[in-house]
């Protein structure tokens, strides 16, 4: 039996690569349900709900989301930032509490005490997959192994 109920993993997936699917199995393995919210950033080459398909057709048992709106990307840019998160993020799952937010960057301390919940942070060092959505952009064709399957085409 899993020690949680519902996880929340959150991402851009611009594109998704092998460490956000090692992050998102990592989640399995803690809760009965993941659910995956896909970001939605202002000037985007790939749109959330593409990224979210291609995390859906990569990662059997998900529960996958793409955010309708922009959102800020940092807490600099509104004082309101983690309330216009915390809102945005329940409202895309529906109500569903997360009891643990699983994350490979330090915002997951922060956005775990504000959705009320524990934090398993998942290789952020980067050193299971040393690679990131950034590099995949930057050069593709360098990276190709890192691309998730579903996206390749």
């Amino acid at each position: 039996m899993k020690k949680y109920k519902n996880c929340l993993v959150i991402g851009k997936f611009m594109p998704p690569h092998k460490g956000h699917e090692y992050m998102i199995r990592f989640a399995q393995e803690f809760a009965e349900q993941v659910h995956v919210v896909v970001d939605c950033v202002k000037g985007q080459p790939m749109e959330p709900i593409v990224r979210k398909q291609w995390l859906e057709d990569e990662i059997r048992g998900i529960k996958a989301y793409a955010l309708p709106n922009f959102m800020p990307q940092d807490p600099s840019e509104t004082p309101d930032f983690w309330p216009i998160w915390k809102n945005a993020l329940f409202n895309a799952l529906d109500g569903v509490k997360p009891d643990l937010i699983v994350a490979a960057m330090d915002y997951g301390y922060e956005l775990a005490s504000v959705m009320d919940c524990e934090f398993i942070p998942v290789d952020i060092s980067r050193e299971s997959f040393p690679v990131s959505a950034t590099m995949l952009r930057q050069n593709v064709y360098e990276n190709w192994d890192f691309l998730i399957d579903s996206a390749k085409p």
